[in-house]
């Protein structure tokens, strides 16, 4: 009989072998699921990636435009209507010479010498003002509007009963300054836009609307109470004097306050002149919610969070256990 040779690797030499193969499959698995460690990675890299998880970026953006969509659709749209306006701003011109010579005289009887720049400022300022904005809300009667879910209809009360927890007119001033009432200002055009935003369309024009003619009224009314003031102290200044030029000073300072009261009370557009009315926005076009915007985003944040998703479960997958 012939002796059988046989070769019998050692117990080192096996185990060598099977770290090596080990090794070979972890580096290979690490170049197919995780080229983005990999400086000289392929595209076909990359798209194994996200080929491996496209499930997984395929649910979260489904799963954010389904929300986006919802919320979109949930929330209640809100409607913007501007109202254009040209402040006017006229100082009597005919009558500058004379301020200028009797300025003392005209600033004691309180008459404004103001040019026309700081008159306008002036009423942008005012349809900006918090007093403007507390009267309003006040004389509306808007805070159950603008707090309606905190509003009990049937009662005609407050549902918290507790006045700390009830809105406050500061909270209602905040609410109409931060989220409704917009002014801006068109510097070259010198032209001034109040945008008021609100659920229905018809209020929000209405409300617009009635604020500039408020701001006309307040400052028509302020002119012509300082004007009568003038008025009145010029006049007791007229009998204290004798002096020819001073009197033909006094009665043209006279003069000028007449007419400020005068077109006062004659012109409706005082301090503003309406060049384009505030009306009903179109109940199809609402400034807000943006749902294609939302859409889009959504999308977007969808598809980022799925490949990072898609990235981190390769990650974790990358390195098989080695066997002890």
């Amino acid at each position: 009989m012939g002796e059988a040779t046989m070769t019998d690797d050692s117990p080192a030499e096996v185990g060598a072998l099977q770290i090596d193969k080990l090794r070979h499959r972890s580096e290979s698995n690490s170049r197919m699921i995780m080229p983005l460690a990999n400086t000289d990675a392929s595209i076909s890299d990359y798209l194994t990636v996200l080929r491996a998880g496209r499930w997984l970026i395929l649910g979260s953006v489904t799963i954010a435009l389904v929300l986006a969509l919802v919320l979109a659709w949930i929330l209640p749209p809100v409607y913007r209507s501007d109202v254009v306006l040209a402040p006017v701003s006229e100082a009597p011109g005919a009558l500058s010479s004379v301020l200028q010579d009797y300025g003392a005289l005209a600033s004691v009887a309180g008459l404004n010498l103001g040019m026309n720049e700081s008159s306008k400022e002036e009423a942008i300022a005012t349809l900006r003002s918090r007093a403007l904005a507390d009267r309003f809300i006040r004389d509306e009667g808007l805070m159950p509007v603008l707090f309606r879910d905190d509003w009990d209809s049937v009662g005609n009360r407050w549902m918290n009963d507790d006045p700390s927890n009830q809105p406050s007119t500061w909270d209602a001033y905040e609410m109409f300054d931060k989220e409704i009432r917009r002014v801006t200002e068109d510097r070259r055009s010198g032209l001034v836009t109040l945008s008021i935003d609100w659920y229905d369309p018809e209020t929000a024009a209405r409300w617009a609307n009635k604020i500039v003619e408020r701001v006309n009224n307040q400052l028509r009314e302020r002119d012509i109470a300082e004007a009568e003031t003038s008025i009145k102290y010029l006049q007791e200044q007229l009998e204290k004097t004798s002096v020819l030029g001073v009197r033909q000073g006094i009665y043209e300072l006279l003069e000028n306050q007449i007419k400020t009261i005068t077109l006062a009370r004659v012109r409706e557009q005082y301090a503003f002149r309406i060049v384009d009315p505030a009306v009903p926005a179109d109940p199809k076009r609402p400034i807000r919610p943006k749902r294609i915007l939302m859409s889009a985003v959504a999308l977007t944040g969808g598809l980022l969070i799925g490949i990072i998703l898609a990235i981190c479960r390769a990650a974790f997958r990358r390195t098989p256990k080695l066997a002890a």
